[in-house]
C-alpha cells in the first residue's frame, strides 16, 4: 500500500528564508521610521529654534546695556501682535535680572501659565529647550545679558508654542502604529512570493534529480544558470556526481559481465567432467584424469577470484600501506628467485627506494614479468630497466614477443581485455593483470604506459615520483 505524505504548506528551509527575509525588512522598516521621527523632531525644532532667535535678534535691538544696567530704547518690538496676544504663533518674553526680579515681559505672558525659568542653568546664549509649563508644550530660547565687565545683569527667556511640531510627530507615530500591521501583513506576503521564486530554481532541479535512476543515470539536469552562480554550481555538482555514478555503475555491471563470462568456463568444465565421472564405472587412470582436470580448473578460478578481490580493493581505493621500501632489491630479488630460468636481463640502478606497500608492488612487477615470459618464446630476451630520471623513477620491462597493435593500446589496461592475436596464440591469461597494475600504480602517485614498439615486442613504463633518502 503506497502511503502519501502530504507536502507542509511552507517547509522548514521556507520558514527560514521567510523568517529572516520578514525580519531583515521589518527590522529596516522599523529603523527607518523610528529615524524619521528623530529628523522630523530635529527639523521642527530647528525651525522653531531659527525663529526663536530671528525675534530675539529684533528684541536686543530695542536694548542697552547701560552702567551694569538693561535699557529699554523702545517698545515697537514688543507691540506687535505676536507680543501681545495668545495664539499659536505668538512670543512669550521675560527679560529677568541676575536676582529673578522681572525687568520686562511681554503683555501675553499673563495670558497663559507661568513659563518655569531657572537662569541658574543658563551658560551659553541661544540655548534651546523643551518646556511644559503643566499645560502647553513650549520652544524656549535664552540669551544672557553681559556687561563690559564681564557681570552677567540679566537674563532673557523667549518662548513658542509648540503644539504643531508635537501634534506632527504624534500623527507620524500613529500613522506608523496603524500601518505596520498591514505592512507587516504585505512584507510577509511578498516574503513568501519572494522566497519561493528563489527556491524555484531548487526545485526544479530537485524533481529533475528525482526522476533520474540507476536505468536513467545518462540523463542531465539542464537548468540554465551561469556556472559562476550558486544554482549554477549546484547544477554542475549534482551532474559530475551522476557522471561519476554512471562510470561506477556500468563498471560494476562490465565487472559483473565479465567476471560471470570468465567463471562460467572453468565451472562448465568441471560440471562435464563429473557427469562423466558419475555416468557409469571409470577406471583409476580415468578418475585421475578428471580429478587433475577438477584441479585445475579450481585452480584457474581460485586464481580468477585472486585478481578479482585485488582489483576490487583497487576499485574501492583502500589506502596502501605507505613504507619505505629498496625497489632495487626487490625486483632483482623477484627475478632470481621466480623468473631465474627465463632470459632475462637486468639493468638496475642500485639503491632506489620507493614509498608504498613493497607486497602490493610485486604484484605489478609479476604481472608485468609474467606477460613478457608468455608472450615471448623461449629465446627472446626480456630486459629490464631501472633508473632515476628528472626527479622520477622509471622501470622499463621490454619483450620481443608479439607486440600490442597501435588500436589495443588503450584497452590493454581495462578489466578482462586480451588481445585478439593472444586468443587466436592460445595463450592463457584473464585480462585482470595490467588492470590491477594501473590501478595499484595510479594509487602510488605514478602512471603506467606501452610504448610504441609493434611489431617488436612490447615496452612497458612506470615512472614514480622519486624518494629521497638521507
Amino acid at each position: 500500500m503506497q502511503i502519501n505524505i502530504k507536502k507542509p504548506l511552507l517547509t522548514d528551509t521556507v520558514r527560514r528564508f521567510l523568517f529572516w527575509n520578514a525580519g531583515v525588512f521589518l527590522f529596516i522598516l522599523l529603523s527607518f521610521n523610528i529615524f524619521m521621527i528623530f529628523i522630523t523632531d530635529y527639523m521642527l525644532n530647528r525651525n522653531l529654534d531659527n525663529s526663536i532667535r530671528h525675534e530675539m535678534k529684533n528684541v536686543l535691538k530695542t536694548l542697552e546695556i547701560r552702567n551694569d544696567s538693561l535699557i529699554l530704547l523702545t517698545t515697537k518690538e514688543l507691540e506687535e501682535d505676536d507680543f501681545r496676544e495668545v495664539k499659536e504663533s505668538s512670543f512669550f518674553l521675560q527679560i529677568v535680572d541676575s536676582n529673578g526680579k522681572y525687568i520686562i515681559k511681554s503683555e501675553n505672558f499673563d495670558g497663559i501659565r507661568v513659563i518655569p525659568f531657572d537662569h541658574s542653568t543658563i551658560q551659553n546664549n541661544y540655548t534651546f529647550y523643551d518646556l511644559n509649563n503643566g499645560k502647553d508644550e513650549l520652544r524656549t530660547g535664552y540669551y544672557r545679558f553681559v556687561s563690559a565687565n564681564e557681570k552677567v545683569i540679566a537674563h532673557m527667556q523667549l518662548s513658542v508654542y509648540r503644539t504643531e511640531a508635537s501634534l506632527t510627530i504624534r500623527d507620524i507615530i500613529i500613522f506608523n502604529l496603524l500601518s505596520l500591521p498591514v505592512l507587516f501583513i504585505i512584507v510577509i506576503i511578498a516574503s513568501i512570493f519572494l522566497v519561493r521564486k528563489s527556491m524555484s530554481p531548487i526545485k526544479e532541479i530537485i524533481h529533475t534529480a528525482e526522476k533520474i535512476s540507476a536505468q536513467n543515470l545518462n540523463e542531465r539536469i539542464n537548468y540554465k544558470a551561469e556556472s559562476s552562480d550558486e544554482i549554477g554550481r549546484l547544477r554542475d555538482t549534482l551532474n559530475n556526481l551522476f557522471e561519476r555514478l554512471e562510470l561506477q555503475v556500468n563498471q560494476i555491471s562490465q565487472f559483473t559481465d565479465h567476471a560471470s563470462h570468465q567463471l562460467m568456463n572453468p565451472l562448465t568444465i568441471i560440471k562435464t567432467e563429473l557427469d562423466y565421472a558419475l555416468r557409469k564405472d571409470r577406471s583409476i587412470d580415468d578418475y585421475r584424469n578428471s580429478l587433475e582436470q577438477l584441479k585445475e580448473q579450481t585452480e584457474k578460478m581460485i586464481k580468477i577470484i585472486s585478481h578479482l578481490l585485488i582489483a576490487s580493493k583497487q576499485q574501492e581505493e583502500q589506502k596502501l600501506t605507505k613504507s619505505l621500501f629498496n625497489l632495487s632489491k626487490l625486483i632483482t630479488k623477484e627475478i632470481t628467485e621466480t623468473y631465474k630460468n627465463n632470459n632475462i636481463s637486468l639493468d638496475i640502478e642500485p639503491e632506489i627506494y620507493l614509498r608504498g606497500n613493497s607486497e602490493t608492488f610485486s604484484i605489478v612487477l609479476d604481472n608485468l614479468l609474467d606477460n613478457a615470459v608468455k608472450y615471448s618464446n623461449s629465446i627472446s630476451q626480456i630486459k629490464v630497466t631501472l633508473k632515476k630520471f628528472n626527479g622520477n623513477i622509471d622501470l622499463r620491462v621490454s619483450d620481443s614477443g608479439i607486440g600490442i597493435p597501435q588500436g589495443e593500446k588503450d584497452k590493454v589496461f581495462e578489466k578482462f581485455f586480451r588481445t585478439e592475436k593472444a586468443d587466436e596464440l592460445g595463450i592463457k591469461g584473464f585480462g585482470l593483470g595490467l588492470s590491477v597494475a594501473k590501478s595499484i600504480i595510479t594509487q602510488m602517485s605514478g602512471n603506467i604506459y606501452v610504448e610504441d614498439n609493434y611489431p617488436r615486442g612490447s615496452i612497458f613504463t612506470i615512472r614514480l615520483p622519486e624518494v629521497r633518502v638521507d
